[in-house]
């Protein structure tokens, strides 16, 4: 990055900063179960990916519980559907965030 100023007189002077561009993470997943019953858990396997850094995680349930594990199990304990987010982060900061809406449908237990 080049930054060059000149007063209103003609004066000049510049300077010149090097700039790095880190590549984004891409994030991704899938379950193994996206259909299941109540009190069934469900294990996730994270695909993201980043050719340069290592990454770290975070997952979002849609239950307000949340995890840092790289390819978490979660429990859903009452029906309905959920949203599942995962946010994958490199090293330089840089992150992405994949989210699957409606992705785990909790069916009712019989009775």
């Amino acid at each position: 990055v080049t930054l060059e100023v000149q007063t209103d007189k003609g004066c000049k002077d510049d300077t010149i900063h090097p700039l790095q561009i880190y590549n984004r993470p891409t994030a991704d997943f899938s379950a193994n179960e996206v259909v299941t019953c109540e009190a069934s858990c469900v294990n996730f396997t994270n695909a993201s990916f980043d050719g340069t850094s290592s990454l770290t995680y975070t997952w979002d349930f849609g239950v307000a519980q949340y995890s840092n594990d790289q390819d978490p199990a979660h429990c859903y304990g009452i029906e309905g559907q959920y949203t599942v987010k995962l946010t994958a982060t490199n090293s330089f900061g840089c992150f992405d965030t994949k989210t699957k809406i409606d992705y785990i449908k909790v069916l009712p237990k019989p009775y």
